[in-house]
Order: structure tokens, then C-alpha cells, then sequence
């Protein structure tokens, strides 16, 4: 059996085997060489990324104890059922405020569920299985657009960017082919 492992300066290690019939690639991260930018104080914004390119959204005030137990299995169903986690990308917010960084997680929830769809994404309030995400997203983006007719109705010119506000016509296609 062949096998070959990269360590990158993350602390991550890549291993990659073969088993005679295929090759197998995982990736796993060494919690012990992690620094978190001088461990500063605050509440970092995460996205885990799965082998499967599913992600999820997060915000943790310890990242060290938080990913630890991401990866121990102490998480909610969408990271363990999408184990193993192949990538941790964080940042430090420049607020301390959890209300606003809880805002700051949808906002990086909704951005995500954009670009990879709904049923790859969870994260923020769109946590929960399949059907519970989409219907949240289904409210969401209709608060959004309701608040939207109300500033048209009022008179206020506004700008206003479509990709930000996406229709909901796929998602119910989505649930009725289920």
C-alpha cells in the first residue's frame, strides 16, 4: 500500500493512500498546532468545509475548544453526518457584540446558501435538517422582499441588487421533487 502525507502550515495533515482497488484522500486537522491570530479575545465567524463540499457556518468565542469538539463529534447532526471536516476558515469579527455577530453569521449563512444551494449549507438561524432550512430561507427571503415593497410603496428610491435576494421558485421545486 502506498501512502503519502503533506503537513501544511495550518497544522493540517493530507493523507493519501492506496488501497490497490482506489485511492483514498483525507485530511485531518492537528488541533495542537492551531493558532487562532495570537488567541485574541473575541468572536470568530467559521466555515467548516466536508470532504462531501458541504460547509457549515459557526461563531465560537474559544475556536480551540469549539473544533475540538467539531471534530470529537460533540456537534449537531449536519457536521456529524458530513464528517470528515476537510477545511476550518475563521476570522476574527471586530465586534464583541454576540447580537451583531450573530447577524454577521446569517449574512455569511445566506452568501454561502447562494452560491452552493440551500441543501449544502447550514449555519446561523438556517440550521436544522433539509426541510427545516428551506422553510426558513422561504421566510427569510420573503421578510426580505415584503421590507423591499415597503420602501417602493413609500416612494424611496432604493438600490437594489438582485443576486442578494434570490427567488424561492427553485427551493419549492426542490421540496416537490421529494
Amino acid at each position: 500500500m502506498l501512502e503519502f502525507k503533506t503537513i501544511f502550515s495550518d497544522g493540517s495533515e493530507l493523507l493519501i493512500k492506496n488501497t490497490g482497488a482506489r485511492w483514498i484522500k483525507s485530511r485531518k486537522l492537528v488541533m495542537s498546532k492551531m493558532t487562532f491570530k495570537g488567541d485574541k479575545y473575541g468572536i470568530y465567524l467559521y466555515v467548516l468545509e466536508f470532504l462531501n463540499r458541504k460547509y457549515y457556518v459557526g461563531i465560537t468565542n474559544n475556536p480551540r475548544n469549539r473544533f475540538r469538539m467539531h471534530i470529537n463529534g460533540n456537534s449537531n447532526d449536519f457536521v456529524n453526518e458530513n464528517s470528515p471536516i476537510l477545511d476550518i476558515d475563521y476570522v476574527l469579527l471586530k465586534t464583541t457584540n454576540r447580537s451583531q455577530a450573530l447577524l454577521i453569521e446569517d449574512k455569511k449563512t445566506i452568501e454561502l446558501i447562494n452560491k452552493y444551494g440551500i441543501e449544502n449549507i447550514s449555519g446561523g438561524k438556517f440550521i436544522g435538517d433539509i426541510y427545516e432550512r428551506t422553510i426558513k430561507f422561504i421566510m427569510y427571503t420573503d421578510k426580505q422582499r415584503n421590507k423591499l415593497k415597503k420602501r417602493i410603496n413609500r416612494g424611496n428610491s432604493i438600490e437594489f441588487d438582485v443576486n442578494e435576494h434570490p427567488g424561492i421558485e427553485s427551493i419549492v421545486e426542490m421540496i416537490n421533487k421529494r
